[in-house]
């Protein structure tokens, strides 16, 4: 069902795949809209020379939506929608809030999310992944603009 197995939180960036380019304030590009959010300590909070270290996978059409969801900086957010395609198959039937919303848990779990008496997002969370929406009203067709992926230990 999920092929994001290479994907191991608190991996340094020199031991994913491919090349780690960064694009902001500890966020690196590492693939088609695929991004990590890395700190140079280790899980144990030591800088010990092989970081910086990859936390969470971060499938977002932009570098500026991830410092929307993560930072609170919506100003930031080039409001480009997220290519589903460069999602690897994680078994879900589809990507609107409609079906997400059906997952297991999904609902109860779903975070209006604010900062500074400003609207940041809406989140559902399934499992390890966290879908986010730009939209205050969701609508059934509205799809996230980022997900999250943070397998857990």
């Amino acid at each position: 069902m999920n092929n994001l197995s290479w994907f191991k939180p608190w991996t340094s960036l020199r031991d994913l795949p491919g090349t780690a380019r960064r694009v902001g304030d500890n966020i690196y590009n590492i693939g088609p809209s695929a991004f990590t959010y890395a700190v140079e300590y280790n899980k144990e909070f030591i800088e010990d020379g092989n970081g910086p270290y990859a936390t969470i996978l971060i499938f977002s059409p932009s570098a500026g939506a991830i410092d929307r969801s993560l930072n609170n900086l919506t100003e930031m957010d080039t409001l480009d929608s997220l290519n589903f395609s460069h999602i690897p198959d994680i078994g879900i039937s589809g990507w609107s809030y409609k079906s997400l919303s059906k997952l297991p848990g999904a609902l109860e779990s779903a975070k209006f999310h604010g900062f500074t008496g400003q609207f940041v997002e809406i989140s559902l969370e399934w499992g390890d992944f966290k879908f986010c929406f730009r939209e205050r009203n969701l609508q059934a067709a509205e799809v996230p603009y980022l997900v999250q992926y943070s397998p857990k230990a």
